[in-house]
């Protein structure tokens, strides 16, 4: 029987063969096969990669072929290749000079020693704080790092001072400077020396005096700050008398009687007498060593008793030792981020920097220190080039103050108002807790530290005081507007290392004369 053709419109069946009676009839579509024609074999590796392809090494690893990098890759390469190699640059040129350097000075350190207990040369280091940081010890880590490795070569001590707070370097020096004239007076006895159980002979000697071993090291003095305090120090201790003079004393004595503790009573405490002493058997007494003899006290310091010509500073003064002035910069601060990037990759100029101050150290070449023009009357010249001056030492660095740093008195103004505002309440409640008036806060209670007393109170404003006028007075020397403290005796007097050769330091002192003649 005839099929009838499917009507316009209705879908197209797909054909069907044509196959055996009994069998089944599998529907066949009139479109291509899609898929994917068989892989072609990978052509066979030849030469070295037709070896190196049998130790395990990735067929795509041994046929693969680089390609140029884009535009941005190509930028980024660029420039973290250069940083890289001026890093990598300046970092070899600072070992260089580091090598060079202390390959110069370490023979000084393999000298031989006068005896057995000969002590090495030694120096003072006064580094201060910068202003407006919150670390304080920043330029001694700037010393440790600089100028350190090149003294410890030449097995050269030293004795980092530490200057906490603004002004500290100014009054250790005065407290310093002051000892040593009351000793040369005879106002005051010199320190106990610890018995060191060594024969007369050997000590008289190998051993040194403290004085002498001060005068052969040298003062070291890190950046612009330390010079301004370390010369604010000195003239204050030689401007001033021979008085006993103790700064937290000086303090103590301006705020004892100010009015701010009106009812305060100071309650004597009476003590235990000291135990006796223990008995020493018979055998002990004869085998054991003497122990150092106390020095009986110097008399007591009264203005009244001290001569006025005492006060007075001797002239010529007493020898001191030479300074050796370290340029250091410590940027601070967002605006002052370029100059941070800048000395990253510039280390080779500060290690030359370093190295050639400890060289002048080491090495012991000295020259006058160039005090101010003498026709300046405020002792501060900034003079011009043909006039070098050690007094304008660092001036530079001075711009790179925080503006904050002027405004420093501002500040303690208001922090003295906000804590004197509080003391009088919290010592109202000291003194009622004394008295039996009030119980325990809960707060007290809960907190493992004792009641707060009026004793208390006290202490803490000595030591707010302390700070807050310590601060003040630093700032007074520090900041840019005060002028270097110079006095005209001291001329001829203060030497400065400098590791120019003789006939250099003789040219430059020459040239020097020449332009103050001109003047």
């Amino acid at each position: 029987m005839a099929t009838e053709p499917p009507a316009s419109g209705s879908a197209t069946t797909p054909a069907t063969t044509q196959t055996p009676a009994g069998t089944t009839k599998v529907p066949v579509s009139d479109k291509p096969l899609v898929g994917h024609a068989p892989r072609p074999p990978q052509a066979p590796l030849e030469g070295w990669r037709g070896v190196l392809q049998y130790t395990g090494i990735p067929r795509s690893v041994l046929t693969w072929k680089p390609k140029l990098p884009g535009r941005k890759m190509t930028a980024f390469i660029t420039v973290a290749g250069g940083l890289t190699i001026l890093y990598y640059d300046d970092r070899r040129k600072a070992q260089a000079i580091r090598d060079e350097y202390i390959a110069k000075v370490q023979h000084y350190g393999k000298e031989p020693t006068v005896g057995s207990l000969d002590k090495p040369r030694k120096v003072l280091v006064y580094a201060a704080r910068w202003p407006e940081d919150d670390e304080a010890n920043r330029a001694q880590v700037y010393f440790r790092k600089y100028v350190k490795p090149f003294l410890v070569a030449a097995a050269v001590d030293f004795q980092i001072v530490e200057a906490p707070l603004y002004g500290s370097i100014a009054r250790i020096v005065r407290a310093d400077t002051l000892r040593k004239r009351r000793e040369a007076l005879g106002l005051q006895p010199r320190p106990a020396e610890i018995a060191t159980g060594a024969p007369p002979q050997v000590a008289a000697i190998s051993a040194k005096s403290e004085d002498q071993r001060w005068l052969e090291g040298g003062v070291v003095l890190v950046g612009r700050p330390a010079l301004k305090e370390y010369l604010a120090g000195l003239r204050a201790g030689w401007r001033n008398g021979v008085d006993d003079w103790t700064w937290e004393k000086e303090v103590e004595s301006q705020i004892e009687w100010d009015g701010v503790f009106k009812n305060y009573e100071n309650v004597e405490i009476e003590l235990p007498p000291p135990p006796p002493p223990p008995q020493r058997s018979f055998w002990s007494r004869i085998f054991s060593r003497p122990g150092p003899q106390a020095i009986p006290a110097g008399p007591t310091s009264n203005t009244s008793t001290v001569p006025a010509h005492m006060h007075e500073a001797p002239s010529p003064l007493p020898q001191h030792p030479p300074l050796l002035l370290v340029p250091w910069t410590n940027y601070l601060g967002f605006t002052q981020i370029p100059y941070m990037i800048y000395n990253f990759f510039t280390e080779r100029h500060r290690v030359k920097e370093g190295a050639e101050s400890a060289f002048a150290l080491i090495t012991n070449q000295t020259r006058a220190f160039e005090g101010p023009h003498k026709k300046d009357a405020d002792g501060d010249a900034h003079l011009s080039p043909e006039l070098p001056s050690d007094i304008d030492f660092g001036v530079e660095s001075e711009k790179f103050y925080k503006k904050e740093y002027d405004n420093i008195t501002a500040r303690q103004m208001g922090q003295r108002t906000e804590y004197y505002k509080s003391l009088g309440e919290r010592l109202d409640a000291a003194r009622q807790f004394a008295r039996g008036e009030r119980e325990l806060t809960d707060e007290e209670k809960a907190s493992d530290k004792p009641v707060v007393t009026e004793h208390d109170l006290v202490t803490e404003r000595r030591k707010r005081e302390l700070r807050w006028r310590g601060g003040r007075e630093g700032w007074q020397i520090v900041r840019p507007s005060t002028p270097v403290a110079w006095e005209d005796a001291w001329e001829g007097w203060l030497r400065v290392f400098d590791a120019r050769t003789v006939d250099e330091i003789a040219e430059a002192e020459g040239k020097r004369a020449a332009a103050f003649e001109k003047v």
